[in-house]
C-alpha cells in the first residue's frame, strides 16, 4: 500500500504561520514579514480611500512604504506605546489580521489613543499584491484625527505617490470604513 504524497500548505498559510510567529516578538519583525513577501507590484487601498496612498507601487516602494509607516507611526508617540496584532486567518486567497492596534499616549497632546485597523492581505503564488487597511469602527473619531495630526507633527508619512489601479479588485477586509463617534 503506497501513502498519499505530502501535500504543502497553501501558501496563504505559510505566510499566517509566519506573521502569527512575528507578531509575537514585535511589530518590526511583523512588517519584515509582510516586506519578504511582497509582490513585484501591490496594491495599497485605504478605507476610508486616502488619494494621496492608495494605488499600485514596485516591490521596492512597498518595501519602502512599510519601513517609514514603521518609523513614522511610533514617532507620535510617548514611550508606553504597544503595537498589537490579532492572530491572522485565511479566507481562500486572503489573509485577514481583523485587528492591529497602536496604542499609547500621544506625543502632542497628551492624550492616550488606541488606534485600530483591520489588515487585509489578497495573496497570490505566495505573494502579496495587495494591503488593505481599515480603520476599525471601535476606533474613536477624535482620537484617529489626533494621532494623525501628531503623526504629522513628528516628521509625518508621506511615502511619495502611488501609480493609480488599473482595474477594480473586491474588497475583503475586516472591519468598518468609519470610526465611531
Amino acid at each position: 500500500m503506497t501513502e498519499p504524497a505530502a501535500t504543502s500548505p497553501p501558501q496563504s498559510s505559510r505566510l499566517v504561520d509566519a506573521l502569527r510567529d512575528a507578531a509575537r516578538r514585535s511589530a518590526h519583525e511583523t512588517y519584515e514579514v509582510l516586506i519578504e513577501h511582497l509582490a513585484d507590484a501591490v496594491e495599497f487601498r485605504h478605507r476610508p480611500p486616502v488619494a494621496a496612498l492608495d494605488g499600485i507601487r514596485s516591490r521596492a516602494e512597498s518595501a519602502a512604504y512599510l519601513r517609514l509607516e514603521l518609523v513614522a507611526f511610533p514617532r507620535a508617540f510617548r514611550d508606553d506605546l504597544t503595537v498589537t496584532f490579532a492572530a491572522p486567518e485565511t479566507d481562500g486567497d486572503w489573509v485577514h489580521v481583523p485587528e492591529v492596534h497602536w496604542a499609547g499616549t500621544l506625543l502632542t497632546t497628551g492624550r492616550t489613543v488606541d488606534i485600530g485597523m483591520g489588515l487585509a492581505l489578497l495573496v497570490n503564488a505566495g505573494e502579496i499584491v495587495v494591503i488593505e487597511g481599515t480603520v476599525l469602527t471601535s476606533t474613536l473619531r477624535d482620537d484617529l484625527v489626533a494621532w494623525l495630526k501628531a503623526v504629522a507633527a513628528a516628521g509625518g508619512f508621506e511615502p511619495g505617490s502611488a501609480r493609480p489601479s488599473r482595474r477594480e479588485r473586491p474588497s475583503l477586509s475586516a472591519g468598518s470604513s468609519r470610526p465611531r463617534e
